[in-house]
């Protein structure tokens, strides 16, 4: 995002909201279109599991964004310190969720074998986002993260990020996409800091063997129609 990134949604929806308090004068410190049956979005029939070598670090990264993937005027930049999930009040299927998100940052769930992520931002107008990526053995690993992921997000309908100075609540509900990938869910979270509107939609989809992860953040106007579901079909496009 516009100073530093962490990569997935409910970790993502918190820090944002410091970045853009630190963009006007805060303190700087450190959700999908569904693919399964649920309450967040639509569904699809997945295809049969099919059975490919994991993608190494390398090719994760190959398939991240860059500047050519994004509208012009954003910059892609390495992601930096994750928000401690410490720091996240609230619902517990969102520290569950902040929980899973930090393990697949630190590549330590099960079975799972490369990670890779970058932020991209466009300050002049208070947008950012991140992305995330994390290969699995199998895609039956996968598909088990995506379902244990989405569950506790769906559940995940308030939470409060500690800023260091007060506690800033965002409220959550699902945001009603075409499937992305083999199967996908999407969320918006909405709250108010430094007096405006804080927006941020945030997606996880999987491709085979892959779990992705997508964020994208503004403050003031609402995100840019269109462009969440654009940026998310160019990454499943690479993986595919």
């Amino acid at each position: 995002m516009i100073a530093r990134c962490w990569s997935g949604f409910v970790v993502a929806a918190a820090a944002a909201v410091l970045i853009f308090a630190s963009a006007c004068g805060g303190k700087t410190d450190p959700p999908t279109g569904g693919g399964t049956a649920g309450p967040a979005g639509t569904t699809q029939s997945l295809p049969a599991e099919h059975s490919a070598a994991p993608r190494t670090k390398r090719q994760l990264t190959s398939a991240l964004l860059t500047v050519e993937d994004l509208p012009p005027g954003f910059r892609v930049s390495p992601p930096g310190r994750q928000t401690n999930s410490d720091d996240i009040t609230g619902d517990p299927g969102c520290r569950k969720a902040s929980a899973t998100d930090a393990a697949l940052d630190s590549g330590t769930l099960p079975d799972q074998v490369a990670h890779a992520a970058i932020v991209f931002s466009k300050s002049e107008d208070l947008r950012g986002g991140d992305q995330s990526m994390s290969s699995f053995k199998t895609e039956a690993a996968a598909k088990k993260v995506f379902s244990e992921f989405v569950a506790a997000a769906d559940v995940c309908h308030s939470f409060g990020v500690e800023t260091g100075v007060t506690t800033t609540i965002l409220t959550g509900k699902p945001l009603p996409l075409p499937v992305v990938g083999d199967e996908s869910r999407a969320y918006r979270y909405v709250g108010a800091d430094q007096g405006g509107r804080f927006w941020q939609d945030a997606m996880v989809f999987r491709v085979g063997g892959t779990l992705a992860q997508l964020t994208l953040a503004s403050f003031g106007d609402a995100p840019e129609s269109g462009l969440f579901e654009q940026v998310a079909n160019k990454t499943a496009g690479k993986l595919s």
